[in-house]
């Protein structure tokens, strides 16, 4: 009778089975690192601009304004936390990892609350560029309030603030301005959120005169549960380049007031 070596075709046969899930196991391995958040980013940041001034604005409001950061550098730029520097301002942070020649929007919310007069921060952004790993944002405003003079104002806003209603927009929300001075002014757009707002301003205003601003809403869908507080920015062509920004609030009807 013919004897086989199971002894040793069994062994082979082990020996192929566990080579094939060691390979099997190294694949994973390289799958699973390759997945995993690398420990450091060497990216580069550039900012759009790194001050923004709001000019005046009212109290017990909210006010935004948007900084774009760049990256630069030849790596993926890692955002690790912005520092807003106090409880009045808010910078939330919707993206982390900025890839090379990508650019994230990094918005800095302002709360006047009872603030009055000048009023200046520097927010900070903290990034795993090694040159430079943190930089300020620094934003000024005027706060005024209803009893303030506005003796020296060029200009007349009203309303001084956009209260939109989730559930009840509308199609346009008007904003007028009289032009107090006694020169010809033009008025420019510096800054809004255009994914949200449409802005129209008149091209200029004779003293004495009324014109009307024209803003309107649009793609709303994302902010229907939380709605936002933004507002746009304008420039005058006075002397002073005078500024003015008008609150855009955008709430729930119990919520829907100026400020916080």
């Amino acid at each position: 009778m013919r004897k086989y070596p199971v002894t040793t075709t069994l062994l082979s046969l082990i020996l192929l089975v566990s080579a094939s899930f060691a390979g099997d196991s190294d694949k994973g391995q390289q799958t699973l690192k390759s997945s995993l958040p690398r420990a450091n980013y060497h990216g580069q940041m550039q900012l759009s601009e790194d001050f923004f001034d709001f000019g005046y604005m009212p109290g017990d409001s909210k006010v935004s304004h948007i900084f774009w950061l760049k990256n630069v550098g030849t790596d993926t730029l890692e955002i690790k936390r912005i520092q807003p520097g106090c409880g009045c301002t808010k910078a939330p942070l919707r993206k982390r990892l900025i890839a090379v020649n990508d650019s994230a929007k990094i918005e800095i919310i302002f709360s006047s609350g009872r603030f009055r007069g000048e009023v200046s921060k520097t927010p900070r952004i903290f990034t795993s560029d090694q040159r430079v790993k943190d930089k300020g944002l620094r934003f000024k405003a005027y706060v005024i309030h209803d009893d303030d003079s506005i003796a020296q104002h060029p200009l007349e806003i009203e309303p001084f603030g956009i209260n939109a209603v989730i559930g009840q927009e509308k199609e346009e929300y008007p904003v007028f301005v009289k032009n107090v001075s006694d020169q010809t002014l033009e008025i420019s757009l510096v800054s809004s959120d255009p994914e949200v707002m449409d802005v129209a301003l008149p091209d200029k205003v004779k003293p004495g005169d009324k014109a009307r601003i024209s803003l309107k809403l649009k793609n709303l869908e994302d902010y229907q549960i939380p709605g936002f507080g933004k507002s746009f920015t304008i420039q005058l062509s006075d002397d002073e380049n005078t500024r003015y920004t008008i609150p855009v609030l955008y709430e729930k009807a119990k919520d829907a007031s100026r400020g916080d």
